[in-house]
Formats: C-alpha cells, structure tokens, sequence
C-alpha cells in the first residue's frame, strides 16, 4: 500500500521561512550599529561585525562571555547591573551613554539601547543592545562649542555694535557693545 501526501505547500513555506532567516541575518550583519543580544545571565549569546569591529572582540571570541570580559564602561558595575536587572524585570527599554572601553584600550562615546527579548509565553529570555559610536558626534559638537563660544568672545571684544539679524528682521545675534548701545 502505498500512501502520498502532498507536502508542495509546507515545503514552499519552509522556503519562505528560510528566506526570511537569511534576510534578517543580512540585516544583522550590516548594520553600522554593533548588535548585541544577551541571555539571562547577561552572556553574550550573538555578536555581529560591527560589534567585533567596535569592541575588537571577534564573534567566537566574544559568544559566552559575560560583558564584565568584553566591555570597559565609564559606569559603575553596580549601575550597569541595575539597569540590566530592571531591563529583564520591568521589560522596558533602557536607554544610556556611556564611554566604552575596547579590547584595544581605545575609548570610545557609546550610546546604547537596550531592549528586553520577550518569547512567545511572555518569558524575558534575555536582551538585545543596539550601540551606537557617536564618538565623532561628540567631538563635532563640543568643536562646534568651542567655535561658538570663540566666535561669541571676538565679537564682544570689538569697540563696534556687531548686530546679526535674518531676512525677516529678526535679530539673531548681537555684541556687548551693541548691548551697551541701545541697551
């Protein structure tokens, strides 16, 4: 006896499902942003180039390891620990910046988002952290401070009234000997 099944549509959505896989495998691995995910016990259970690249651990190297092995934080421990405790207990996201120590002692402005992992049974079965490298932002903006703040002083060390206004008419800037002028 023999007894045939079709199985056209389990094998095509098992297809779908493995395309599916391979795409969100892609997206993983290049993001600009390292990609962390951790288990309970705040292991590292994935890893994605950008993370190697960031904390100059490669992907074997980092898979296991508690994140007190991987990554120098400008946070206490205990601060780290907390939040992580209240990321898998409250299951909110947890937003921080912080300065972040690699393997290579290179320190670099991180700024992290962390986000619980929830399975289908509403479990908290670990966390996932997207870190951005905003060390360049960080250095632009206090560059753009310091031009501002040098920019401010020459102005207000000129003998001239020094007003900036726009198209409109309405003032943006003016000097301390503008100030003292019209008051």
């Amino acid at each position: 006896i023999l007894v045939f099944h079709d199985v056209t549509e389990q094998y095509r959505m098992r297809q779908v499902l493995q395309e599916k896989e391979r795409h969100l495998k892609l997206h993983i691995d290049q993001t600009p942003l390292a990609v962390i995910e951790w288990d309970i016990d705040f292991r590292v259970t994935g890893w994605n180039p950008a993370a190697e690249k960031l904390f100059g651990y490669s992907k074997e190297e980092a898979l296991g390891q508690h994140y007190t092995n991987l990554i120098i934080s400008s946070l206490e421990p205990a601060k780290i620990e907390k939040n992580y405790e209240l990321l898998i207990l409250n299951q909110s996201v947890v937003k921080q910046i912080d300065k972040s120590t690699n393997r290579f002692g290179e320190v670099h402005d991180c700024e992290w988002f962390n986000t619980p992992l929830i399975d289908e049974s509403s479990q908290v079965i670990g966390a996932a952290s997207l870190v951005d490298d905003i060390t360049l932002r960080i250095q632009a903006e206090e560059k753009n401070r310091e031009q501002q703040l040098e920019q401010r002083q020459l102005l207000d060390n000129l003998l001239d009234a020094v007003i900036t206004v726009d198209e409109d008419g309405v003032v943006l800037s003016y000097n301390l000997p503008a100030e003292k002028l019209f008051g």
